[in-house]
């Protein structure tokens, strides 16, 4: 087994020669956009897409140690995914056991080289966007249609493994202050980073600039303007409304932005709101970045 996930390793260093992410140790996580230091946006012009390895951990586990080694029958016999991956984590985190050789580092490493392997691949003149533990954000220029023999090999031997991979066309990307919204083919949006619970009002704003179309109406972008003012904050704070401010300013997970920072605050509750929310960071962060980036893609 050892020398066969040697030659696999081999395999994948000559298939990803070209990717300047492939190092081991190294980009288990990675964002285009940061390494640049720069917003971007990326739109259906191109070909976008994401591929995320189906039950990445527990396959994953099978190949290191064989189906029927006690380890993967355990993880068998695990409901769902949440519970196979809890499993997994805990044991290999306080792991004991003098046969389990391989620690939870250990499989995000294969997670990477079994998906960067895999798209390497499939596809031609592919240019990273992210890349997270057991999925990839990529653009690429074609479907390959002459496979080398590194590359049949290394997706035949994933095959004989039963790694499957869930695929998504991306219509629209943005990354910005660390937060990734990503918009499929059927409208729908993810968001992940910073910024992923985001107030309800904050979200149909950038589903109306993004979906919507709404980049130049004017009425529209006014009334934003406004409603993530001081003047209309202070309105609120002093009449009380602290539905009305919850449902624009305050995200999911309890936090707000803050004055003279991006990062996000804890509000412990909502009577502290006027001395901790800054109205325009809204603005600054997150619906003037988005919007800028879709006028300068229409020109």
């Amino acid at each position: 087994m050892v020398f066969f996930l040697n030659d696999l390793i081999n395999l994948y260093s000559i298939i990803t020669k070209d990717c300047n992410i492939n190092q081991f140790n190294k980009y288990i996580m990675y964002f285009y956009a940061d390494t640049l230091k720069n917003n971007i946006y990326l739109n259906n012009k191109l070909n976008i897409i994401e591929i995320d390895i189906t039950a990445a951990f527990p396959t994953i586990c099978y190949m290191l140690y064989g189906r029927n080694h006690w380890f993967s029958k355990l993880i068998q016999q695990k409901e769902n995914k949440f519970e196979k991956n809890k499993f997994i984590a805990i044991t290999l985190t306080h792991n004991k056991s003098p046969d389990l050789i391989y620690k939870l580092t250990d499989l995000n490493i294969w997670s990477k080289i079994i998906i960067l392997g895999y798209c390497y691949s499939i596809y031609n003149d592919i240019h990273i966007i992210e890349l997270q533990k057991d999925g990839v954000l990529f653009i690429y220029k074609n479907l390959n249609n002459k496979f080398t023999y590194e590359q049949s090999t290394f997706l035949n031997t994933l095959s004989n493994f039963n790694f499957k991979f869930t695929k998504n066309k991306i219509y629209n990307y943005f990354r910005i202050n660390k937060t990734s919204y990503i918009i499929y083919d059927d409208d729908n949006i993810f968001i992940k980073g910073q910024y992923k619970n985001l107030p309800k009002r904050i979200l149909d704003i950038i589903i109306d600039l993004v979906i919507n179309n709404k980049i130049y109406d004017q009425k529209y972008l006014e009334n934003i303007k406004q409603l993530y003012s001081n003047f209309y904050f202070n309105i609120l704070i002093n009449a009380g409304l602290y539905n009305e401010i919850k449902y624009n300013y305050i995200f999911y997970n309890n936090k707000v932005i803050s004055f003279n920072t991006s990062k996000l605050q804890i509000l412990k509750t909502i009577y502290d709101s006027k001395n901790i929310i800054n109205p325009i960071g809204y603005l600054s962060y997150i619906i003037y970045p988005i919007l800028y980036l879709l006028r300068v893609s229409n020109i």
